[in-house]
């Protein structure tokens, strides 16, 4: 039985075996007989048709193709209209002809020029394929050329097992169906891809160190898909999504559990449903509403239950909670905007104050992020349009002021960015109508430096009642 053992190992088991048989601790061809108890287990037919190391001089010769390639590009496209029909085709054949040519007889001898002659007979494949397909008025789109192009690469990247061919000709591939089904000149994702997508993740098994670089493609694909046709796309009526979307989840548990992304990818979709299909229809339907509102439970309790205390989806779901809240009052034809930036600021200062274990830290900085924005916009006045008139707005104001300087008691760094941002804000307010804008900035970052300053020293103890509370 043969044992079996990677290209890297083979190659060392070679040269040592090699260097017996030259000083003489193995008769001649002897070598050879000891390899033949030994196979490649990456399928290399032919272990001279190794792996070339990508290292300094295989990328400077990559370079040098690329270079020599557009040279070639460069002289033809200058006399390009000085040749006739058949001199123009014959040129780009003998090209391609003497680079593939050139490039098989210096495999052994010279393997990284060989390299290089293969990439630019590769480059000149497609040069090819776009000049001829002008030369004889062919037509068709640019995904088809693509195509063709990949077809003739990826079978020399098998032949050299070369990972830069094998990118350059599956990269191509996945351009070409991108353009040809994905995104046509129509705008419309073709339905061939039902038929297509299946194909490349069972083709995927046999393109060996590539295959999950290919995977990725393949979901980049299917889930492009679904968003285009499906969440996007009226098409195709919204109850087609949940099972969709129960199929990808499916899919990801039971065919790909090692692929963990694809998680994260199927709940993107899944929040994408509720937004666009269930929240936007909730602002006029009742329906909509309670089924968003539906899911919203649903949600949180596999985000806490089945998906371990799930930070991402606990963030994502009280933004939902608080969605759901304004749904209601929307359908209670509450139109005042203080209600809304109201119920978002008591939110924030409940979650400041009181965590749940295992969400604490997101907690806090929810609360901190809600608090702050709704308690700025709260400071504004049209957002109490449709109240009784009062000057609500600035006693809200001074009311946080009151709740900042407090945190700054409690050591709260949260509380000197509170009350610097509310200060700042009605000086603003009131400095702009009764002085020079010049001054009014100026003076306004003195008092902004000057709370800085004193802030900093409560903080550290040296203020008086820091000094008193140390003497007791």
């Amino acid at each position: 039985m043969k044992r079996e053992v990677t290209t890297f190992q083979y190659n060392i088991l070679k040269r040592e075996l090699l260097y017996l048989e030259e000083i003489g601790e193995l008769s001649p061809n002897q070598a050879e007989s000891f390899l033949q108890h030994y196979f490649i287990n990456d399928h290399q037919s032919r272990p001279q048709k190794q792996s070339v190391r990508l290292n300094f001089i295989q990328i400077i010769t990559m370079i040098g193709s690329i270079l020599i390639g557009l040279g070639v590009l460069s002289f033809v496209a200058s006399n390009w209209s000085a040749m006739s029909t058949m001199e123009k085709f014959s040129l780009l054949l003998v090209t391609l002809f003497i680079a593939y040519a050139a490039a098989w007889l210096l495999e052994e001898k010279k393997p990284v020029t060989s390299r290089a002659l293969y990439y630019i007979g590769a480059f000149m494949y497609g040069a090819e394929i776009f000049y001829i397909g002008q030369m004889f008025h062919l037509g068709g789109n640019i995904g088809t050329a693509f195509m063709a192009w990949a077809i003739g690469i990826i079978p020399l990247a098998f032949y050299l097992k070369d990972k830069v061919l094998y990118g350059a000709g599956y990269g191509l591939f996945y351009l070409s169906i991108q353009l040809n089904f994905m995104t046509p000149a129509s705008g419309d994702p073709s339905l061939w891809m039902l038929i297509i997508l299946p194909l490349l993740f069972v083709a995927v098994r046999y393109t060996g160190d590539f295959s999950q670089y290919l995977i990725i493609a393949n979901f980049f694909l299917l889930y492009q898909f679904v968003e285009l046709k499906v969440m996007i796309d009226d098409t195709f009526h919204w109850f087609w999504i949940p099972p969709i979307l129960l199929g990808l989840f499916a899919l990801s548990k039971f065919v790909f559990p090692k692929e963990p992304y694809l998680v994260v990818v199927n709940f993107f979709l899944l929040y994408q449903f509720a937004e666009f299909t269930l929240f936007l229809n909730g602002i006029d339907n009742v329906y909509f509403a309670l089924l968003f509102g539906t899911l919203t439970v649903f949600l949180i309790i596999i985000g806490h239950k089945f998906m371990k205390k799930s930070v991402i989806l606990f963030i994502i779901n009280v933004i939902l909670s608080i969605q759901f809240i304004f749904l209601i009052l929307i359908h209670l034809n509450i139109d005042v905007l203080f209600f809304y930036f109201f119920i978002s600021f008591l939110v924030g200062i409940v979650f400041t104050h009181f965590t749940i274990e295992g969400y604490k830290e997101a907690m806090k900085w929810i609360g901190y992020l809600f608090q702050l924005v709704s308690g700025i916009v709260l400071t504004i006045p049209i957002v109490y349009d449709g109240l009784p008139e009062g000057p609500v707005w600035m006693f809200f104001g001074l009311a946080y002021i009151v709740y900042g300087v407090y945190l700054v008691y409690k050591n709260k760094l949260f509380g000197v960015l509170i009350v610097s941002i509310l200060i700042f804000r009605f000086y603003v307010d009131l400095s702009l109508v009764f002085m020079n804008k010049s001054i009014a900035f100026l003076i306004g970052g003195i008092l902004l430096l000057c709370l800085g300053f004193w802030f900093e020293k409560t903080r550290r103890g040296d203020g008086k009642y820091e000094q008193k509370k140390s003497t007791k």
